[in-house]
C-alpha cells in the first residue's frame, strides 16, 4: 500500500513539473514585460534542519548570481501539517553569496514542502539590490544523490506579477 501511494505521489510531481515547465516554456515565447522575459531556472540544494528549522544552500544554479545563495527558513515555528511533520510551511529569505566587491542581495519568498513525497513548492516576490523586482516559481523535487539534495526547476523573472499582468 505504502509503494502505491509512492508511485502515485511520484507521478503528482512528475505532472505538476510537466505542466510548470511548460507553462514557463510558453511564457517565455510568448510575452515579455519590457523586455524583461520570463526565463527558465534551474538548479539543485542542500538542506539541513537545526532545532526543527530547515535551513538550505544552493549548490548548483543556472543563474550564476543565485549559486551559492543561503535560503533561510524565517517563520518561527515554521507551520507543520498533520501528521506532524506531514508538511512545512514558512515565508523565506535568500540570500546571495558574498563575493567580491559586491554587496549581497537579498529575495523574499514563502515555501510549502511535504515530506512524505519530498516535494513543494516556493514563490518570490521581490528583493534588494541586485535582485530587485525578483519573481519566481520554482518546484522542488527529490533526487537520486542524497535524502538532503533536492532539484529545484521552475520561472523567474524581474518585474511585475505575471499572473496577474494585463495585456
Amino acid at each position: 500500500m505504502r509503494s502505491i501511494r509512492r508511485v502515485f505521489a511520484f507521478a503528482g510531481v512528475v505532472a505538476l513539473l510537466t505542466m510548470l515547465v511548460a507553462s514557463s516554456t510558453l511564457a517565455a515565447n510568448g510575452r515579455s514585460d519590457r523586455g524583461k522575459e520570463v526565463r527558465f531556472f534551474g538548479g539543485q540544494k542542500t538542506c539541513m534542519a537545526a532545532a526543527g528549522i530547515p535551513h538550505c544552500v544552493m549548490t548548483q544554479s543556472n543563474v550564476t548570481l543565485l549559486s551559492g545563495a543561503d535560503i533561510a527558513y524565517i517563520s518561527r515555528p515554521p507551520i507543520l501539517g498533520e501528521p506532524a511533520p506531514g508538511r512545512i510551511e514558512s515565508d523565506i529569505l535568500l540570500t546571495t553569496a558574498a563575493t567580491a566587491g559586491s554587496r549581497q542581495s537579498t529575495a523574499n519568498g514563502h515555501c510549502t514542502f511535504y515530506f512524505s513525497t519530498s516535494s513543494g513548492i516556493c514563490n518570490y516576490s521581490g528583493g534588494t539590490r541586485d535582485l530587485a523586482g525578483f519573481r519566481a516559481q520554482l518546484v522542488i523535487g527529490p533526487t537520486s544523490i542524497a535524502p538532503n539534495v533536492y532539484s529545484v526547476i521552475g520561472k523567474y523573472w524581474f518585474g511585475g506579477d505575471r499572473d496577474n499582468e494585463q495585456d
